[in-house]
């Protein structure tokens, strides 16, 4: 209990709206005298891929408070259908999950209404572009402060796990979802949004030359007819892939998906590849691709055509001397990556096969859903839906997170200076 009153502290601290260094979560990384009370576990089962693997469900009761006693942490583990607890403690955590019980969300969101309205009335702030870091910081104390618990889960999980899904959140009243920009009635999914993200160690960015986005910093993912990249198409589904991977080094560290509508299709997944694993299946079957996905000459990778479609200066499609550093570059248009040689071309068809079979299908977002995948720890995809086109729709906003210390030195959040519109 004594070190839960540490975290507690520690979480209860107020961030610093200064020149000075913030003095935050966002700053500090959790010291190893920080032990975790023990947990009580429960064996179950999920599917990644086409395997069954083991997972614990751990349920905590004894290191939060009585109003928190409801919340739900699940993590699951990628493996064999043999894994074990040892297996768990040395593969650690690739999707973790908690879900916030509705007085919890309550809370949340009505102190964050509270605290937006705060800074429109004493900082003139109505948006996140009128001042990024003042934004990011209040968000995230206004999160610290409402529910100590969720800092600390993402706190825990953000340097191991691959993905970490948070349900239940309150994210206000919506407009239908449209052709147009359809999420601005309320502020609150992007206070959500900033304010993980500077727990995160990071902030949110943009790009000037992502000219079809609604917004350069959130963007509404829904259907579009004829859609095209950024709106998300029109239900087809897509390959795995690392946003923003042809960016290489600027690419941002971590994704922010916040559903605000389920939509009307039940079956639409958000399924994951961990780099890792991807990395340990073609060492094993084919190690001879990996010194061809490390040429930086094998392929040849596109831009998006909205950015202009030329290709880019010779990057490798992995970095990474083994598994656990493992990270894959892959645009979501394979017809983008065109490999340069035969064996480039045969070693991409493996690879391509091999994340189908280690694909975890675990992922359906729901209304209140916030996931958070780590861009350099796993490849991503969405399965095909069906779209009607109405109002009801499937409806997501997208945030780029990159961390505190490769943020544009002007200020601007954008990640291109150099591009303007």
């Amino acid at each position: 209990m004594e070190s839960y009153k540490i975290i507690a502290a520690y979480f209860s601290m107020p961030l610093m709206c200064s020149d000075a260094e913030p003095t935050s979560v966002s700053e500090t990384t959790v010291p190893d005298a920080w032990t975790e009370p023990p947990l009580k576990r429960r064996k179950g089962t999920f599917m990644v891929g086409k395997n069954i693997a083991s997972y614990t469900r751990s349920k905590r009761t004894d290191h939060i408070s009585s109003d928190e006693s409801s919340t739900d942490d699940t993590s699951f583990v990628s493996g064999s259908s043999c894994a074990s607890d040892s297996d768990i403690a040395t593969q650690g955590k690739d999707l973790v999950t908690k879900k916030l019980d509705k007085t919890e969300a309550a809370t949340l969101k009505a102190n964050l209404e509270k605290k937006l309205q705060h800074l429109k009335e004493e900082h003139n702030l109505e948006q996140f572009e009128d001042n990024p870091t003042l934004f990011e910081e209040t968000a995230a104390n206004v999160l610290q402060e409402s529910n100590p618990g969720l800092g600390y889960f993402v706190l825990k999980n953000a340097s191991t796990a691959s993905a970490i899904r948070i349900q239940g959140f309150d994210y206000g009243d919506l407009y239908p979802t449209s052709k147009e920009r359809c999420t601005n009635k309320t502020l609150i999914p992007y206070a959500v949004a900033a304010g993980v993200s500077h727990l995160l160690k990071c902030g949110v960015v943009g790009w000037h030359k992502e000219v079809i986005f609604t917004n350069p910093f959130f963007h509404d993912i829904r259907p579009v007819k004829g859609g095209k990249e950024g709106s998300n198409g029109a239900g087809e589904p897509l390959n795995f892939h690392q946003d923003m991977s042809f960016e290489y080094k600027k690419a941002p560290e971590w994704l922010s998906l916040i559903c605000l509508r389920e939509g009307c299709d039940p079956d639409v997944r958000t399924p994951v590849v961990v780099n890792r694993q991807l990395y340990e299946w073609v060492e094993q079957n084919h190690p001879e691709d990996l010194a061809i996905f490390k040429d930086p000459n094998a392929y040849k990778v596109q831009l998006p055509l909205s950015t202009g479609g030329a290709f880019v200066d010779p990057m490798p499609l992995l970095t990474g001397d083994c598994a656990k550093d493992a990270t894959f570059w892959l645009r979501v248009h394979y017809d983008r990556i065109i490999p340069q040689t035969p064996a480039a071309a045969e070693a991409f068809e493996r690879l391509k096969e091999a994340m189908k079979d280690l694909a975890n299908n675990e992922v359906h977002l729901v209304d209140g859903d916030l996931l958070l995948i780590s861009n350099k720890k796993c490849l991503h995809r969405r399965t095909d839906f069906k779209a009607s086109f109405t109002g009801e729709d499937r409806l997501l906003i997208r945030s780029y997170l990159k961390r505190h210390d490769g943020l544009p030195s002007d200020g601007t959040r954008f990640m291109d200076p150099e591009w303007r519109k």
